[in-house]
């Protein structure tokens, strides 16, 4: 017998397994990106019914920008919006590049039946009275498979979360 018999059945055997890893990671995953595409079309839909009905429960949020999280890498999960309540900079520059000349502002129609427009913009005070927004957040837990719970993860559950500054319009879509 050679001393090398069997091994293409072992190394076969580990291949499989290695494989059969891989594609249940790849499942589980796709499993988990449906469900946050899920959860974050169900906070969309709560949270545009909010912005089109004309008032608010809660004070809107004003968000200035964001800050890197934990990881220091732009746009990820972990960034926090930088809330300010005098955050107008931004469309102040833009109203006032919307006309050529100061006087044509007395041409805009002020009887503007919109939640907010450019003269909304260009007499704000602050950036939540221009464009106030709604925030929605949910979170959601997934079992991890048993399959990848012992061989992989080693935990129980995912968490999913979603959040989402949705602009109050007031019905204009």
């Amino acid at each position: 017998m050679k001393p090398n018999a069997g091994q293409a059945a072992i190394e076969f055997v580990v291949a499989l397994f290695l494989l059969l890893i891989i594609l249940i990671g790849m499942l589980f995953l796709n499993d988990l990106s449906l469900k946050s595409l899920l959860l974050q079309a169900d906070i969309r839909e709560d949270a545009g019914y909010q912005a089109m009905s004309s008032t608010l429960g809660t004070a809107p949020d004003s968000i200035k920008d964001w800050s890197d999280g934990a990881d220091k890498t732009p746009y990820t999960a972990d960034d926090r919006p930088q809330k300010s309540a005098n955050a107008s900079t931004t469309l102040q520059l833009l109203s006032d590049r919307s006309v050529a000349n100061e006087s044509d502002w007395s041409k805009v129609d002020s009887d503007v039946q919109l939640p907010f427009s450019m003269l909304t913009i260009r007499r704000a005070p602050s950036l939540v009275n221009a464009v106030p927004s709604v925030r929605k957040r949910e979170e959601e837990l997934v079992e991890v498979p048993d399959f990848i719970r012992e061989n992989i993860y080693r935990k129980d559950e995912v968490t999913i979360r979603e959040e989402i500054y949705f602009p109050l319009l007031g019905g204009l879509y």
